[in-house]
């Protein structure tokens, strides 16, 4: 999909033998930012997806409060309404600057890749069990540059090389 001036593609599969991915994303277009999120919900099937889209409504409805209080909330809401927990990153890109701003709990990794490669990652926590100070990562992108936004299982075995504009 096109968002003014970047392309956006996503991917979300369920785990073989599930009818519904335990990954959600949101797409959120704002004036001088546009703000991708990935949450994956613990373990497989409806109550990973459950948790995910719970942990992406929290995001949503306060999409231009501070990245901290975000994760903040959407820990207190998977908490006390008993969901399993998820892992949630948080990209915003900023279209004035040019930067790129992170924050992650969870094993989710934003790699982005164009002159150079730059991987930025979530810290070890859970959305609903153990959350971690939030700390938000920076990283410059330029014309051309592409962003992945990754879960586990494919953080760990993504290449992006391929990928770097100047080779």
């Amino acid at each position: 999909m096109e968002v003014r001036g970047f392309d956006v593609g996503v991917i979300c599969l369920p785990y073989p033998g599930e009818s519904v991915p335990g990954d959600m994303a949101l797409v959120e277009d704002g004036d001088d930012a546009l703000t991708i999120a990935l949450a994956d919900g613990l373990g497989h099937g409806p109550a990973a997806h459950a948790s995910a889209a719970e942990a992406l409504a929290v995001v949503r409805a306060n999409a231009g409060q501070e990245v901290g209080a975000l994760f903040r909330d959407a820990h207190q809401r998977l908490r006390r309404q008993g969901f399993r927990g998820a892992v949630l990153g948080l990209a915003r890109f900023d279209r004035v600057r040019r930067v790129v701003y992170f924050a992650g709990v969870g094993n989710i990794d934003l790699i982005v890749v164009g002159d150079g490669v730059t991987r930025l990652v979530g810290h070890h926590g859970l959305l609903g069990g153990v959350l971690p100070a939030v700390r938000t990562h920076e990283a410059a992108f330029g014309e051309g540059a592409l962003a992945f936004l990754l879960s586990d299982g494919i953080t760990t075995r993504f290449d992006p090389l391929p990928f770097r504009t100047a080779q």
